[in-house]
């Protein structure tokens, strides 16, 4: 019967295990074995009821893990990092620091102060608004074009406040200005330096923020450098840290005779009449189409 058989298979097994321990050698020990045997059952119901204790415990588990990962999102590409005239990432100058350059530049009424990389637009707004100068804003980003020229509404002074989105190695009309900000990284200032001595005119001052314009060709120009110990004013009491050795301000004076190494090579010029051309196709295309595709 099935009964008898499920006996001779226990039997069999109870016969090909190790003997026990003879009682005479281990004293017996009724509360021990209770809780030896209470034990696994213990932890496994502990595993069931909270299944991800070991990742709490464990600094470096799964859920911390996860934790890191979405608080940490990679940031969204560049999209003008691939451009050949990438000038080097957008950065804000404290506005401090945009009072101290325009002082240190004499801006006065009548000035024609351009940006180049002008991000929210603070220091032609600026100029407009204390020194009453005519600001021109040149900025590759549309999201921060649109800010600033907002910002300038505000401010009252959009009617001299201009803003170009453009990039600011391809604009044009620096033969109008008498003051030009520059605040890049020292990459930056290497690709733009060319153009600040070709195309702007015998006397413009040209001042830079942090990084200066290449030793090699602008220090025999250079009037001025002033250092800031801090980029806000904190006070007499809490003076905070000097950053009087690297928060500093460069005054150039682009001088009446222009040096042979900032000429337009024929490559150069043959880029720049291609864009110009290239703009002038782009807009009269752009005239033929319908409104509505316009839009």
């Amino acid at each position: 019967s099935r009964r008898a058989h499920a006996l001779k298979r226990c039997s069999a097994v109870t016969a090909n295990r190790a003997p026990m321990a003879s009682p005479t050698a281990v004293a017996p020990d009724p509360a021990g074995a209770a809780a030896k045997a209470v034990a696994p059952s213990a932890r496994e119901t502990a595993r069931e009821t909270a299944p991800h204790a070991s990742c709490a415990s464990d600094p470096a588990g799964p859920s911390s893990r996860q934790g890191t990962s979405s608080s940490r999102r990679p940031k969204p590409p560049n999209p003008f990092a691939s451009d050949a005239d990438y000038l080097g990432p957008i950065s804000a100058t404290p506005q401090k620091m945009v009072s101290v350059m325009l002082r240190v530049a004499g801006v006065q009424e009548g000035d024609v102060v351009f940006d180049l990389g002008c991000n929210d637009g603070r220091v032609p707004i600026t100029a407009a608004v204390e020194f009453g100068a005519t600001g021109v804003g040149v900025e590759i980003d549309e999201g921060a074009v649109v800010k600033a020229r907002r910002l300038a509404t505000e401010a009252g002074v959009s009617d001299r406040v201009t803003i170009l989105a453009q990039n600011a190695v391809r604009t044009t009309g620096l033969e109008k200005a008498t003051v030009v900000f520059v605040y890049l990284l020292p990459k930056g200032n290497a690709k733009i330096s060319r153009k600040l001595m070709r195309e702007t005119r015998p006397g413009t001052t040209v001042v830079t923020y942090v990084f200066r314009l290449p030793r090699h060709e602008w220090d025999s120009h250079l009037e001025t450098v002033e250092s800031v110990s801090s980029t806000r004013d904190r006070g007499e009491k809490t003076p905070g840290v000097d950053t009087g050795a690297f928060n500093k301000v460069f005054r150039y004076r682009v001088p009446d005779a222009k040096p042979r190494w900032c000429r337009e090579n024929i490559f150069e010029r043959a880029e720049r009449l291609a864009r110009r051309v290239g703009e002038v196709v782009r807009r009269f295309v752009h005239a033929r189409l319908p409104k509505r595709v316009r839009a």
